[in-house]
């Protein structure tokens, strides 16, 4: 059946669509019939949203530069000189507001769109207009990821798969430790690193993999074949 989008796919286009949410729900909420506390709730979880994703980008940004100073100074892959300064927390972040601020504000939207005010117009104004997504239940209900995994030049696994029409991928990991498998990242990008922590220096695990699509916010379509890779402590 159709399904509109009232948000973007990829991660790295939410913080700009909650600023856009935001200033719609300011300009538009009174009048779809968004009480006054609502609007300041829906706001702050829009500017909690933004910099919780911002502050991950900054934080992978700073892990791919302590990782570039790790090979350097381990294996002279570039000048080692100094230690690189500590990762520190922007200024000025907006307030901690409320844990699943994606389903609270999803609800809020839901509620906008059925008030006899809402129009199309309006909905395009605040990113929550997207085109419609129309899929085959029997098409979506076979869908199976396809891993590939490689060891990268730093000693860790990366995940690749193939995102197509989907939304992202669910992937759980065993450790080789006994514990079996276990939820381990959830990313709407395709290919996942696994930055876990490599074995002690000198050994080795076999680690292996399995993901779901996810479509919809839920788990979508078959579990992929199981794949499995050697990993060696540096």
């Amino acid at each position: 059946m159709p399904h509109k989008k009232n948000r973007p796919n990829s991660e790295v286009a939410l913080p700009d669509w909650f600023e856009r949410l935001s200033a719609g729900i300011g300009k538009y909420g009174a009048s779809l019939g968004v009480s006054a506390q609502e609007i300041t709730d829906a706001q702050a979880n829009c500017a909690f949203g933004a910099a919780v994703l911002r502050v991950q980008l900054a934080l992978g940004e700073y892990t791919q530069g302590m990782t570039r100073f790790k090979n350097a100074a381990l294996y002279a892959t570039d000048q080692c000189t100094a230690w690189p300064t500590g990762f520190t927390l922007p200024a000025n972040l907006a307030a901690v507001s409320h844990a699943g601020v994606i389903p609270l504000l999803s609800l809020l939207i839901g509620r906008m769109k059925k008030h006899s005010a809402y129009t199309k117009q309006i909905g395009e104004e605040m990113g929550i207009e997207g085109a419609d997504q129309t899929a085959d239940p029997s098409a979506i209900a076979a869908k199976k990821p396809v891993l590939n995994v490689v060891i990268t030049s730093a000693g860790h696994p990366l995940i690749k798969w193939p995102k197509g029409e989907m939304e992202g991928i669910e992937i759980w990991a065993d450790r080789g430790d006994g514990k079996g498998y276990g939820f381990a990242y959830h990313s709407s990008h395709p290919d996942t690193l696994d930055t876990y922590p490599l074995p002690a220096p000198g050994t080795s695990a076999v680690w292996k993999y399995k993901a779901i699509y996810r479509l919809y916010d839920q788990q979508t379509g078959q579990w992929s074949d199981e794949v499995k890779i050697s990993v060696m402590g540096q």
